[in-house]
């Protein structure tokens, strides 16, 4: 359950200022299925390519053998190979670009795997990470969303302003990684639940300088150092959607504002 016996004197990250405790839902800091991709490249050439994935349920194979193929052959032919084995596809799927990439989407959250790949020289075969079992931590007094209800997660490029769930704020699972005199570090973990204020004022950090009345936006497409969730004034070219509600407090960027929320 949220916590909702807030008690602090001062203004402090995350705090919550004015709220109904029918507006603040649980959400949960879900772990991840892996995601990995697997690219043919080099010159083709004739001989065996071959993923291994290794994980606690054993060890998987596909494998390819080139004749005269050209790569979207032997991309094809290596996802072919993976779903036509009962054993591999109980844990991941692959699927072929048609071109070069195999994506690996595997099945079990939270569960890591290893690829390895090995092809005959100069052909090559590279494997990558994309998306970690291990889940992301979710900072303090930001805008997440959920696809459920259930499972939070941050902000991503083409979400919209109906998306956005509300701002995390204080609870029981808030991680602080201390450092003198003050926490540098405020996040929740993977598998942590989430107290998301839907409606009401909470003290944020904004990512620039806001005003009085200023409209408030949330930060869809990151980059860089930009944090995804983060809460401002300004558009920034389409990368912030505009959401319900309206900063009441001045502050510099970095600096605590009080900041109210409307979300259905």
């Amino acid at each position: 359950m949220p916590q909702t016996d807030y008690n602090f004197i001062e203004a402090i990250l995350g705090q919550l200022a004015v709220y109904d405790p029918a507006s603040i839902d649980s959400l949960v800091n879900t772990l991840p299925s892996q995601q990995s991709t697997v690219v043919t490249g080099g010159v083709d050439t004739a001989g065996d390519y071959v993923i291994t994935v290794v994980g606690e349920e054993g060890t998987f194979t596909a494998s390819f053998t080139r004749v005269a193929e050209n790569t979207a052959a032997i991309t094809d032919g290596l996802a072919a190979a993976w779903l036509a084995d009962a054993a591999n596809a109980n844990i991941a799927t692959m699927t072929s670009d048609g071109v070069d990439t195999n994506t690996l989407d595997f099945l079990h959250a939270g569960n890591g795997y290893t690829v390895t790949v090995s092809a005959p020289a100069p052909g090559t075969l590279t494997a990558a990470l994309v998306v970690d079992p291990n889940g992301v931590n979710i900072p303090l007094a930001i805008a997440v969303t959920s696809d459920d209800g259930e499972a939070a997660r941050l902000p991503t490029a083409g979400d919209t302003a109906q998306d956005i769930w509300g701002i995390v704020v204080r609870n029981a699972d808030l991680v602080q990684e201390l450092s003198q005199p003050q926490p540098t570090v405020l996040e929740f973990l993977p598998a942590a639940e989430l107290s998301v204020m839907r409606t009401g004022e909470a003290w944020v950090a904004p990512e620039v300088a806001v005003a009085v009345n200023d409209p408030v936006f949330v930060r869809v497409t990151a980059a860089g150092s930009e944090q995804a969730g983060a809460l401002s004034n300004v558009t920034d070219g389409g990368d912030n959607v505009q959401v319900a509600g309206r900063w009441k407090t001045a502050a510099a960027a970095g600096e605590l504002a009080r900041v109210l929320l409307n979300m259905p």
